[in-house]
């Protein structure tokens, strides 16, 4: 999705990078499908972020015709 930042949950990355987020911004999470970025909510909800997940991920996304910045996921 245009504008985003990658950050891996299933390693430290997202967790190391908890400071460059502004607590005062919304975050929106995705993945593939759904489940890797519900964990990245809890993470972020836990350190005080609003959070909204993408249910259904990019693949939902995509299926739907909203646009993506790259053709390959």
């Amino acid at each position: 999705i245009k504008g985003s930042i990658n950050y891996n949950v299933t390693d430290s990355t997202l967790a190391e990078n908890l400071d460059n987020l502004n607590k005062k911004k919304p975050v929106f999470v995705y993945c593939r499908s759904g489940v890797r970025s519900m964990q990245a909510a809890e993470l972020l909800k836990e350190h005080g972020f609003k959070v909204y997940n993408l249910a259904g991920g990019i693949i939902d996304w995509k299926a739907k015709g909203f646009p993506t910045s790259q053709t390959d996921y």
